[in-house]
């Protein structure tokens, strides 16, 4: 990693190759016990990703729900996507907050 910083080879979009080891360690920090998460990737047209992101980035093993749909890096946009995170939200307000995680 060094290297990479010496060289200026650190930016938004190396960072997302797989074996990048900044992403890496990244990634070692997620998720969080305790704490749910849900995952909506985009997959344009079946090309394994949203044209930018690759799918196999954007996939968190583990999320509570996990939606795959056929749209571009600007999938917030998509009706599908908002209804999903609407869905999410309203599911997310009936569970309790964890105790551990109240601020004092």
């Amino acid at each position: 990693m060094a290297e990479s910083y010496r060289f200026a080879r650190l930016n938004s979009i190396s960072t997302l190759q797989a074996m990048q080891p900044v992403r890496r360690a990244g990634e070692s920090l997620l998720p969080v016990a305790g704490v749910r998460y849900h995952t909506i990737a985009g997959d344009l047209h079946g090309q394994g990703g949203d044209g930018v992101v690759p799918l196999a980035s954007a996939w968190l093993p583990g999320a509570d729900s996990t939606r795959v749909v056929d749209h571009g890096h600007t999938l917030y946009s998509d009706p599908e996507v908002i209804a999903q995170v609407l869905g999410i939200l309203h599911e997310e307000r009936l569970w309790p907050c964890d105790a551990a995680a109240t601020p004092p």
